[in-house]
């Protein structure tokens, strides 16, 4: 987990769970349609091509093993069409 200022990112994907929070901002993300996403948390499912068009002065990163009992539980949340899917 890290938290902070939040930098801009180009189409990227990882292989964890990726749970991104503004704290008192919201995000401007691309997610797996190439739409723009406006929102204050997402979940990036892993290996999935996302982007951050700008960045925030203040944010949390978290990312989690998609092996791992709270991954698992959180991918789940992105097949089932949340934010990010």
């Amino acid at each position: 987990m890290s938290g902070g200022a939040i930098g801009a990112a180009s189409g990227h994907a990882h292989h964890s769970v990726q749970v991104i929070a503004a704290i008192g901002g919201e995000l401007p993300l691309s997610g797996l349609s190439g739409g723009r996403l406006v929102c204050r948390a997402d979940v990036v499912a892993p290996d999935s091509l996302h982007a951050m068009f700008t960045g925030v002065p203040e944010g949390v990163l978290i990312h989690y093993a998609p092996e791992s009992r709270v991954g698992q539980w959180l991918a789940c949340l992105t097949a089932a069409g949340g934010p990010g899917a």
